[in-house]
């Protein structure tokens, strides 16, 4: 018994091997689950900080937040939100992908609000909220593009994001939109293909030991039929 759990402890840490050895670089299909304390901010009065009154909550779509490497249509990501009795969402029209060290590509992350995409007539960039040590992204550095990703490494533990926008966002706007976002929650794991394989071939090895123990207590059972016969049929033949 003590031998066959030790096998299934071999096999499990095989298949699970795969799963974190590439943990700081997030794998096509791993997915950011949108936890509670996700939200998003528009700085309405162009004071460069947020208030409470500038940010609505996200809650989880029907993926269950952002799954990397894929791009995710309306309603994936988060449910839908309020935003001036509007209803909204966000989509990606490009796969993010990165990690821990030069954060996550968030070219396409793109909003769906009161019935149509939010135009983008030019991008300004990324921006820094002056009262980052009230929001809780002091030390962040906003870059153009891109989402300021922390994480420790291992899936199913939390993980931060911080993603800034600034864009006009109507034909005859002379102020940008400041847009701000902040995701938290854990980091899901979707094994590749070639872990899958690990994990089977570690099955395998459970199997294999199975059978021999099945065969080794036949032959067993067989050369007892044997030994008993013998006997006998010397026991006759004096």
């Amino acid at each position: 018994m003590n031998k066959k759990r030790l096998i299934i402890e071999v096999a499990v840490m095989l298949g699970m091997s795969g799963m974190s050895a590439q943990a700081a670089v997030l794998n096509a299909g791993d997915v950011l689950a949108v936890g509670v304390g996700s939200w998003f901010a528009v700085d309405l009065d162009y004071s460069m900080t947020i208030t409470a009154s500038e940010t609505a909550a996200i809650a989880p779509g029907a993926d269950g937040g952002v799954r990397i490497g894929n791009t995710q249509t309306i309603g994936a990501i988060d449910a839908p939100w309020t935003w001036f009795s509007a209803p909204g969402n966000h989509y990606t029209s490009v796969a993010p992908t990165g990690g821990t060290t030069s954060g996550i590509d968030f070219s396409g992350w793109s909003i769906y609000w009161d019935g149509a995409p939010v135009p983008n007539y030019f991008d300004y960039g990324a921006w820094t909220p002056t009262n980052c040590a009230t929001l809780g992204c002091t030390g962040v550095s906003f870059v153009a593009d891109t989402a300021a990703f922390t994480w420790s490494g291992v899936y199913g533990d939390t993980y931060s994001l911080w993603y800034s926008w600034s864009f006009l966002s109507g034909a005859g706007a002379f102020e940008p939109t400041l847009y701000l976002l902040h995701l938290e929650g854990t980091v899901q794991a979707i094994p590749e293909a070639s872990t899958y394989a690990m994990m089977l071939a570690g099955l395998g090895l459970v199997g294999f030991a199975a059978r021999r123990r099945r065969l080794v207590r036949a032959d067993r059972r067989r050369l007892t039929r044997v030994g008993f016969r013998s006997s006998t049929t010397g026991k006759e033949s004096t």
